[in-house]
């Protein structure tokens, strides 16, 4: 990290980005944007987890607080993902063409979750869990766009579209097996 402080020394005020500035405001190690990475992590994963304690009161009507804390939970882990990158650099790559698709639809659902657990109605339980399994599988496809295929060009995500639905938005562009490059 040292490395990263370093190149901002030398830069006029005006020419310093976000990240920079972030980087002035308060530097880290590499140790402790991993602890703080970890931490954030496994507090956000225990409130989620913890979440699922409030499912029978879900189930007989009173939603609410499985849906604040299940959504929470995300928003902690979430939140230290921002300690490996930086704030700026992972909320431009949160919204990268390649992941864009995933990081809406996730954040959209945590925040329908939230306001459907606010406004009580008959069948809430019902959408709360649905939106809840929306904020699963998206945080998964988000992961998935991160990981890249040994030796191919492209990610998970492309290998488990092409593989499942036969076509992938990128394949054409990325010299797939059965592509034209």
């Amino acid at each position: 990290m040292t490395s990263m402080r370093h190149a901002t020394v030398g830069k006029r005020e005006e020419e310093k980005n976000c990240e920079d500035q972030c980087e002035e405001a308060c530097p880290m190690t590499w140790t402790q944007r991993i602890i703080g990475y970890a931490s954030c992590f496994c507090l956000g994963l225990l409130i989620s987890f913890g979440s699922w304690m409030r499912f029978g009161d879900c189930m007989g009507g009173d939603c609410t607080s499985f849906g604040f804390l299940f959504s929470f939970g995300n928003c902690i882990m979430i939140a230290g993902s921002f300690f490996l990158a930086g704030p700026c650099t992972q909320f431009f790559e949160m919204f990268r063409k390649v992941r864009c698709i995933a990081t809406i639809t996730f954040l959209s659902a945590i925040v329908l979750t939230v306001i459907v657990a606010c406004i009580p109605f008959d069948a809430q339980g019902g959408i709360i869990i649905l939106l809840c399994i929306t904020q699963y599988a998206s945080s998964i496809w988000y992961c998935l766009t991160y990981v890249k295929m040994p030796g191919w060009n492209y990610t998970a995500a492309d290998f488990i579209t092409e593989k499942c639905c036969g076509c992938s938005a990128n394949a054409h562009n990325l010299g797939l097996p059965g592509n034209a490059v």
